[in-house]
């Protein structure tokens, strides 16, 4: 009988890099002979293309955002555990909030009848960081997410003790979770994300196009996308265009921010693009810009190293741990303006020999890989299974 894992995500609607985790993680573990499960409150067909491995289980009803979405909560955790009832995993997975709480649930209620291990992709960002509080929207559930925080502090705090095993995806990230949680050093180990080396490479079929820059995000504030128009209104070389690809609460001001800025023939947003493109687009720009703070890990940044394409980041969070200043890309103190508009010039410079940067790239892309993410997790996943 294969050993069962059942996941528990939010939900996949939008692209992003805690479900690109679960996603690949899980389907490596189908390949190696565990039957996988992924319970979410939806999903979309074109996210899970690809993963046929993997047995996917929508629970329904409305999504975190929306104020519904908490008034339903109890529901949500009665049926997780039913499920789990149901489908008797050998390790229950939890992701990213609240699909952790739904864990925290069922491991609370059951005990040791089952194993909770959570992939803390960063400890719950609006209930225990400012920056994103500060960004949430003033929507009826943002203002109730800000009005109830000590409440659910609390809660989170004590919801988190129900785990047998928790992963960080960074030693940044780690140490929020040591602060947020007071878990010990021990209890928390690093899985760090990967990147499908076969999709994400080098082609020589694509030239780089000498002034291109991209910057690949969800487009809310905490991405930093309007600094990063602002330092290419302070560039002194001409001619250096900008590709934004995304979507998100922010899109609209920051078209509009561009405009004001007399950007339009420099700035080109791209709601979504294929995957084909978004790969040919980080693989011909001179460098990828993540101007995120405090990014828990980034895994946009890694993707385009193992295009051959360094990276323009923030000094601090997982970005600092994947990029070799210097070498693979351009560490800034901070993410005004100014420190992006000179590490933009810096790459400018850099521009007429990309060779040796380009395998430089290649060739740190590939420390991280879904293979060596799984390993972490399959060694995890047995220890808990042989400990019971």
């Amino acid at each position: 009988m294969k050993t069962r894992v059942l996941y528990l995500h939010p939900h996949f609607t939008l692209p992003g890099g805690a479900g690109r985790h679960a996603l690949e993680t899980g389907k490596e573990l189908a390949r190696r002979g565990w039957d996988v499960h992924i319970a979410s409150i939806r999903h979309s067909e074109a996210l899970i293309s690809g993963y046929e491995e993997i047995t996917f289980h929508e629970l329904g009803g409305p999504l975190s955002s929306a104020l519904l979405f908490w008034v339903r909560l109890p529901l949500v955790l009665l049926q997780t555990r039913r499920l789990v009832e149901t489908l008797k995993p050998d390790i229950v997975f939890s992701q990213v909030f609240p699909a952790n709480w739904w864990g925290f649930f069922a491991k609370a209620t059951l005990g040791d009848a089952i194993s909770h291990v959570w992939m803390c992709q960063e400890p719950s960002a609006f209930i225990h960081s400012k920056r994103w509080i500060n960004a949430l929207p003033y929507s009826a559930a943002g203002i109730g997410a800000r009005v109830l925080n000590p409440i659910l502090k609390v809660l989170d705090r004590r919801f988190a003790r129900h785990v047998d095993a928790v992963f960080a995806n960074s030693n940044f990230s780690k140490t929020l979770a040591l602060d947020a949680y007071e878990y010990t050093d021990p209890q928390v180990g690093i899985c760090y994300p990967g990147v499908d080396a076969d999709r994400f490479c080098p082609s020589p079929a694509v030239a780089k196009k000498e002034k291109q820059f991209v910057t690949c995000a969800r487009l809310t504030k905490f991405k930093n996308v309007d600094k990063v128009l602002h330092a290419f209104t302070r560039l002194t070389t001409k001619g250096a265009t900008l590709i934004v690809i995304g979507d998100g609460e922010e899109y609209e001001r920051l078209v509009e921010l561009s405009r004001q800025l007399s950007l339009e023939g420099s700035v080109v947003f791209r709601k979504s693009v294929s995957d084909a493109e978004m790969v040919n687009t980080l693989r011909e720009s001179v460098a990828l810009i993540h101007a995120a703070e405090e990014e828990p890990f980034g895994l946009a940044p890694v993707e385009a190293m193992a295009c051959g394409t360094p990276v323009i980041a923030i000094k601090g969070g997982g970005p600092a741990e994947t990029i070799v200043h210097g070498e693979t890309g351009y560490l800034c103190d901070s993410a005004s303006p100014e420190n992006l508009s000179v590490a933009i010039e810096y790459m400018l410079t850099q521009s007429s020999d990309m060779s040796l940067t380009r395998d430089a790239c290649v060739m740190r892309a590939k420390l991280f890989s879904w293979q060596s993410a799984t390993d972490s997790l399959e060694r995890a996943f047995s220890a808990l299974m042989d400990s019971r």
